[in-house]
Formats: structure tokens, C-alpha cells, sequence
């Protein structure tokens, strides 16, 4: 009876879904959200250029298959700049979505 559950949760933890790895932009977004969300937008900016960081590694890839999608991502982190240089908490929430929600759709 043993073997035959060891045998079972063999097969079950073989056949279950690999965990999704975060990309590297999602958690560099992720560390954008949490100093939003706690106000601290010296921590937001750093993360930001963090972000841009990263971005970098693949902009020129996402601009060669989808200029377009490209472009509103560049103009997205624009928008996101300017609002957390400017500390207005509610643009800023507002434009991080609109970043993460296109970052997402192209699966970076």
C-alpha cells in the first residue's frame, strides 16, 4: 500500500506544471509597484531605472518583430517617468498599469 501512494505522488508531482519563471522585467515592475504603493518615490525612480535597465536587453528585438508594440512601451515608460519625477501618486498608479499590462501582452 506504501509503495503504491509513494508511486502516486511519484507520478503526480512528475506530471504537474512546471512553476512559470517571473521575467526579469515582471519582477523589475514588481519592485516599481511596491515603492508606489508605499509612497517612496526615490525608491520608484531607482526601480525604474532598473527596469530600463533591463529593458534594454530586449528592446531591440521587440522593435525588429512589433515596432508598434515598441513604441507604446517606450512611450508607456515615458509616461511612467514623468509621473513618478513628479510624484503624483495617482498618474503614476495609472501608468504603471498601462506599462505592466503592455509588458505582459507581449510576453516580456
Amino acid at each position: 500500500m506504501k509503495k503504491v501512494a509513494l508511486s502516486l505522488l511519484v507520478l503526480v508531482i512528475a506530471c504537474a506544471p512546471a512553476a512559470k519563471k517571473e521575467s526579469p522585467l515582471a519582477a523589475k515592475l514588481a519592485a516599481i509597484q511596491t515603492s508606489l504603493a508605499s509612497g517612496d518615490f526615490t525608491a520608484a525612480a531607482t526601480g525604474f531605472d532598473q527596469f530600463h535597465d533591463a529593458w534594454e536587453l530586449v528592446e531591440d528585438a521587440l522593435r525588429a518583430k512589433s515596432p508598434e508594440a515598441y513604441r507604446s512601451i517606450e512611450d508607456a515608460m515615458d509616461d511612467l517617468k514623468a509621473s513618478i519625477k513628479k510624484k503624483d501618486a495617482a498618474k503614476a498608479a495609472e501608468r504603471f498599469k498601462v506599462l505592466q499590462d503592455l509588458i505582459q501582452k507581449n510576453g516580456l
